[in-house]
Order: structure tokens, then sequence, then C-alpha cells
């Protein structure tokens, strides 16, 4: 595979899971704060769809749960 394509994935992949944890300790704090349960949602749906299967050999399952687990959510 093409190493600027690799750094590519590897970006998307790190800035999901950032912006995920992130999402997760603000809900946290405020759990009905619906901007937040939307954009929950939506990396979810990232870190579980065919998109992220082709980009990546990767569980989104496994990474969502260890990711919950990093902020004690």
């Amino acid at each position: 595979m093409d190493r600027n394509y690799e750094d590519l994935v590897q970006a998307i992949v790190v800035r999901a899971a950032k912006d995920y944890k992130k999402v997760l300790r603000v809900l946290i704090r405020r759990p009905r704060k619906q901007v937040a349960l939307d954009l929950k949602s939506d990396i979810e749906e990232f870190f579980l769809s065919q998109w992220f299967r082709d980009l990546t050999s990767v569980n989104g399952e496994y990474i969502i749960t260890e990711l919950q687990k990093e902020v004690n959510f």
C-alpha cells in the first residue's frame, strides 16, 4: 500500500478516536446533550461502517469498547 495512503488512513482513524473520547467526556458531564449524543452516534457509525473495514483490518467494535474504557464511560 502506498505510504501516503497509509498515513491518511492512520490520521483519519486517530482523529475519529480523539473526537470519540472527547465526546464521551462531554457526555459524562452532560449525558443528555443532544449534539454530543449525535456526534457519538456518527463516530460509532463510522467505526462500524464498511468504509472503516475497507480502510483497516482493525475491529471497530473493539476500538469503541477500548476508547470507552479509557474514559470510564
